[in-house]
C-alpha cells in the first residue's frame, strides 16, 4: 500500500471515482422562502467579509462519502480483488476506503454555492434609507393614509427623494406639501436624474396603504447573481422596480422603472425578502416572472446619475 505503484494506483482510482459533496440532480426545487433564506445567508456573510460557501453549508449536508463509496467505489474494487485472486476483500477494502476517501476530499472542489442554478431566484429589496435600521428611518404621514402633501418632511424622506432624483423643494412644488420640517434639513443636489416621474411617485406614495413607509428598489434576481457580486462596487439591477413598502406589517406598493438602476455602497442597503417581516410575495402573492431581474457589477449607464 506504501509502494510507488501502489500511491500512483490508488490516484487513479480517487480519479476514477470521484465524489462531490454538493452535486444538484433534475429533481432538486427550492421554494421562494427557501431562497430568500439562503440569499440572506449570502448577504451576512458579504456583509461579514466571510465565505458564502461556507456559510451556505450549515443549510445543506453535503453528500457523504459512504454513498459514493457503498454504490460505486466498493462493488467494482470487490470484483476487482476478486479477479487478481484476493479472498479476504474485507480486509483489502477497509484499507483502501481511508486512502481513496483522502485523496477524493483533496479532489473535490464542489461549493454549497454549486446547488443554485439560474432559476432559483430571490426577491431583492434595495432600501432607500441611511442606515440598515428601517424602522428608525420610516416616512411618515401626518393623516391616517399616505399622500404627497401630507408627507412629514424628514431627513429620511429627503434621504430618499435624493435617491429619487428629487430634491425636497421639488417635491413640494409637485406635491403642493406645505409642512415644516421636522429638524433643519441641509439642501443637497438629487443623487441622481429622476427614475420616475412625478405621476409615479405620486401613485407609489398614495397606494402605500399605510401612514408610514420606506421607499425601496425592487426585483426578483438570481441567486447566482448574489453570489457573485461585490457590495463594495457600484451594482446595477435591470430592470428595476420602486415601491414604497411598509416592513412591518405588510405593505408593497410598486412602480416600474423605465431604464435600469447603478446602485452605489452609500444609496441605501442591500435586504432579501428573508429579511422584513413580510417579503412583497408574502404580501402581494407576486406574479414571479413579471419581477426577473438581473443583479451585476456594472458601470452607470448615460443618463442614470447626475453629474
Amino acid at each position: 500500500m506504501s509502494t510507488r505503484k501502489s500511491l500512483a494506483w490508488l490516484d487513479e482510482l480517487a480519479d476514477a471515482y470521484p465524489h462531490e459533496r454538493f452535486t444538484r440532480s433534475r429533481s432538486d426545487s427550492f421554494s421562494a422562502k427557501e431562497c430568500n433564506s439562503y440569499a440572506s445567508t449570502i448577504l451576512r456573510a458579504k456583509r461579514a467579509g466571510e465565505d458564502p460557501d461556507a456559510a451556505l453549508e450549515d443549510h445543506f449536508c453535503g453528500a457523504s462519502f459512504h454513498y459514493t463509496w457503498s454504490e460505486y467505489v466498493r462493488p467494482d474494487l470487490e470484483t476487482f480483488l476478486e479477479q487478481h485472486g484476493k479472498r479476504d476483500t474485507a480486509k483489502w477494502t477497509d484499507a483502501i476506503r481511508y486512502e481513496w476517501e483522502e485523496r477524493a476530499a483533496d479532489a473535490d472542489r464542489s461549493r454549497a454555492s454549486d446547488l443554485f442554478d439560474s432559476h432559483d431566484r430571490c426577491e431583492l429589496l434595495f432600501a432607500l434609507t441611511p442606515t440598515a435600521g428601517l424602522e428608525d428611518h420610516l416616512i411618515y404621514s401626518h393623516k391616517p393614509w399616505s399622500e404627497p402633501a401630507e408627507l412629514s418632511i424628514s431627513p429620511d424622506l429627503q434621504f430618499a427623494l435624493n435617491q429619487i432624483g428629487y430634491s425636497i423643494n421639488e417635491f413640494r412644488r409637485m406635491s403642493g406639501n406645505q409642512h415644516e420640517a421636522t429638524e433643519k434639513l441641509h439642501a443637497k443636489r438629487p443623487r441622481r436624474n429622476p427614475i420616475v416621474s412625478q405621476e409615479k411617485l405620486t401613485s407609489i406614495i398614495a397606494n402605500a396603504c399605510s401612514s408610514m413607509f420606506n421607499f425601496y428598489l425592487f426585483a426578483i434576481v438570481p441567486i447566482t447573481d448574489l453570489i457573485k457580486i461585490d457590495l463594495s462596487k457600484p451594482m446595477t439591477i435591470s430592470p428595476c422596480w420602486l415601491a414604497s413598502m411598509n416592513p412591518l406589517t405588510g405593505t408593497f406598493f410598486e412602480e416600474p422603472l423605465d431604464v435600469p438602476i447603478t446602485i452605489e455602497p452609500g444609496d441605501g442597503h442591500l435586504l432579501t425578502g428573508d429579511e422584513v417581516a413580510y417579503s412583497p410575495d408574502d404580501i402581494c402573492g407576486l406574479y414571479r416572472p413579471h419581477f426577473h431581474a438581473r443583479l451585476e457589477n456594472l458601470e452607470p449607464q448615460a443618463g442614470q446619475i447626475s453629474k
